[in-house]
């Protein structure tokens, strides 16, 4: 799933979540799954409180972990990806 880099994402409405053993725990209202992220993953959750692009996560990310910028990227990429084909997030101003 293409992401522009200044395209803005936020957390889905039907996603509840939650943190268990330092992970975060995310519930899917609309069809009852649950998915769980750790480490990145769980820092990308945490800072799409607010809704933030692409190119703001990746920034964030690098800022704070020793990752290549074009690997964190290419990863963050794929998990926004995952997370959008899920309705976990969702693209600011699309209602769906």
């Amino acid at each position: 799933m293409d992401i522009a880099k200044r395209e803005r994402l936020e957390r889905a409405g039907e996603a509840v979540s939650t943190e268990i053993d330092g992970a975060i725990v995310i519930l899917q209202t609309e069809d009852g799954i649950y998915y769980q992220l750790d480490g990145v993953g769980r820092r990308i959750w945490e800072l799409l409180e607010e809704p933030a692009s692409l190119e703001a996560l990746v920034s964030a990310l690098v800022a704070e972990f020793e990752v290549d910028k074009n690997r964190c990227l290419a990863d963050t990429e794929a998990l926004l990806g995952e997370l959008l084909e899920r309705r976990l997030v969702r693209r600011v101003g699309d209602f769906r």
